[in-house]
């Protein structure tokens, strides 16, 4: 007799709006640590399009080669960019 796959759920779920609530935070965080570089200058250096980057800037989804393109090129490990923003979230949960 074939036992039952039950699926346990180890992550809360999101929802929609939570998620894209997330993108934007992430994607105000990016556009404030761009500070040093203009949009052009940045986009070439990192090898993303002008024209994704600001949509990533305005909270647009990526792929996460993406993002780690444009976190190394923004000097920051993945473990940096997250704390900055966990830090933006203290207060919102």
């Amino acid at each position: 007799m074939k036992r039952k796959k039950t699926h346990t759920n180890v992550a809360p779920r999101l929802t929609n709006d939570e998620i894209e609530q997330m993108l934007m935070e992430i994607g105000s965080i990016i556009k404030k640590l761009m500070t040093k570089t203009t949009i052009e200058k940045f986009a070439y250096d990192t090898s993303i399009g002008r024209s994704q980057l600001d949509k990533y800037r305005k909270g647009e989804d990526m792929y996460l080669s993406t993002f780690l393109r444009l976190i190394y090129g923004l000097g920051l490990t993945p473990e940096k960019f997250f704390r900055k923003v966990a830090g933006t979230r203290k207060g919102k949960s």
